[in-house]
This record gives structure tokens, C-alpha cells and sequence, in this order.
């Protein structure tokens, strides 16, 4: 994986400190010499040269943060999704579908956030799922009445039985 760790970061500063050469530092910390210059000229204090690990980490930082995300749940993708659920189709369905016939989809999950996300804004779309977008009863809750005969009387509050000979 060509990404640096901080701590190889702080390998590179220091054996740059003690006077290694690029070759011999990426030899130490197992990457390829390429990234090790890669990473000083991107990396490095533009004012005066120097490399310090902890700017050099904050910059990858900033960069990983500002990169564009990939947005997969297009437009196309939300009507195939409003398509299906008219239709009564699950969204576990609807993805495999999707991909029986080859069309791109994103996973079921990512359609549930789209539900509910949905429904937060006052849609309707979550009341063509087959719940209408109840929740589900949770398990091993205290407030559980089902199974409880009412009016029973508890064994320990009943009189003891003697055996008579």
C-alpha cells in the first residue's frame, strides 16, 4: 500500500535529520524510493525545506479530507429505487435485481438510509415498504407482556404441601 503511517512519517524525518540518503530511508521503513520523494516534495515546509512528520501528516490529512467522495446514489439510481418500491419490491430485492440485469445499484443499506432519510423530510416512499417503515419489536426488553398468564399466583407465595402417611 504506497500510503505512509505517521510513523514512518516521523522514520523519514528522522533519518533525514541524521543524514540518510532517500534510497537507504526507504530501504528502513519498506517502501519504494519514489515514495519517499513523493512524500518530501509534497510534504515538505514550502518556506524553508525542512520536513517535519507532524506537518507532513497534517497535510495528508487535509488532503484525504478535501478529495472528493464518490457520490453512487444518482439520480438514475433513485428512480430505479422509487420504480421498484411502486412496484412492492424489497430493497434487498431491488439490489439483486439490479444486478441480475446488470444495471448499477448501491446496496440495500444505502436505500434504507435514502428511506429514512426520506421520511425524516415528510416523504411518503417509507410506507411502500412492507413494514410501511414500523420498527421492529426489540428483543429482551423488560416492558415484554407476552407469555404472562394474568392473575397468576407465584410458587413461593403458595402454602408448602405436607405429605401425609
Amino acid at each position: 500500500m504506497p500510503h505512509l503511517t505517521s510513523n514512518q512519517r516521523y522514520d523519514i524525518a528522522v533519518m533525514l535529520a541524521a543524514g540518510f540518503l532517500q534510497k537507504e530511508i526507504a530501504l528502513a521503513i519498506g517502501k519504494h524510493k519514489s515514495i519517499v520523494s513523493r512524500e518530501l516534495q509534497r510534504n515538505s515546509d514550502k518556506r524553508n525545506g525542512n520536513y517535519n512528520s507532524l506537518l507532513a501528516q497534517r497535510k495528508h490529512e487535509e488532503r484525504q479530507a478535501l478529495k472528493p467522495k464518490a457520490k453512487r446514489f444518482t439520480e438514475a439510481i433513485q428512480q430505479y429505487v422509487n420504480q421498484s418500491l411502486q412496484a412492492l419490491y424489497s430493497p434487498e430485492q431491488m439490489v439483486g435485481i439490479a444486478k441480475k440485469r446488470g444495471v448499477p445499484c448501491v446496496s440495500h443499506e444505502r436505500i434504507y438510509q435514502y428511506l429514512w432519510q426520506d421520511k425524516r423530510k415528510g416523504g411518503k416512499w417509507h410506507k411502500h415498504l412492507r413494514t410501511k417503515g414500523k420498527r421492529y419489536r426489540k428483543r429482551g426488553a423488560s416492558k415484554d407482556k407476552r407469555g404472562i398468564i394474568t392473575g397468576r399466583t407465584d410458587i413461593s407465595e403458595r402454602p408448602p404441601i405436607v405429605e401425609q402417611r
